[in-house]
């Protein structure tokens, strides 16, 4: 569920978004699950997966055709395992930024338009994956990547398609218990999502 206003437009009848911004969103995952071969049997486990993100935005509009949006905000992916033995070595992880990114859409008709943006994250944490139990404290950081699309409906409302890339990479000081029993230098955390959503606009 996510939710953008921007209540200071510009320009305050063209019904482009535009000035300054503020954004919110929520997810929860239903019915995600990961395999295990512990060597004796297989599997099947739960990740409990929630994010949230807020933002404050600022978005030009240049004609009607172009508009270039600039970002800063704050995330948080939490990713649990429920119930997975020792043996999987892939501890929860609570993954919470900053963000600074810009985004830039083209109109393509009088409503639908299309999209691309990028994101630098900056990590504040990294839950378990940086207890000295697991791999050990260590600097992280990541991109997230996105392009989108979004056609106009009866009714002021819309649906929207996004592709993202998201990447966060860990560098471990190599003071952990699974860092120092194997020698693992660096985790990657990689994930390519997609999505439709339908909204109305007013």
């Amino acid at each position: 569920i996510e939710a953008s206003v921007f209540p200071f437009p510009t320009k305050k009848i063209d019904g482009i978004q535009s000035g300054i911004g503020f954004s919110f969103g929520v997810s929860h995952s239903l019915g995600s699950q990961v395999s295990f071969d512990d060597g004796q049997e297989v599997g099947e486990y739960v990740i409990n997966q929630t994010a949230w993100n807020a933002g404050i935005h600022y978005r030009a509009a240049f004609g009607g055709s172009l508009a270039i949006q600039g970002s800063v905000g704050y995330g948080h992916d939490g990713y649990v395992l429920e119930d997975a033995p020792m043996t999987f070595e892939v501890p929860d992880t609570s993954y919470s930024y900053l963000s600074a990114g810009g985004h830039l859409d083209l109109s393509i008709t009088e409503r639908a338009t299309v999209g691309f943006g990028a994101k630098y994250l900056y990590m504040l944490g990294t839950g378990d994956l940086s207890s000295v139990d697991w791999y050990g404290p260590g600097g992280s950081g990541g991109w997230h990547l996105d392009g989108n699309f979004s056609v106009p409906l009866p009714s002021n409302m819309f649906v929207k398609g996004e592709l993202s890339y998201t990447r966060i990479k860990t560098t471990f000081d190599g003071v952990g218990t699974i860092t120092e029993a194997e020698a693992v230098s660096e985790a990657v955390d990689s994930t390519v999502s997609a999505n439709v959503k339908v909204g109305i606009s007013f």
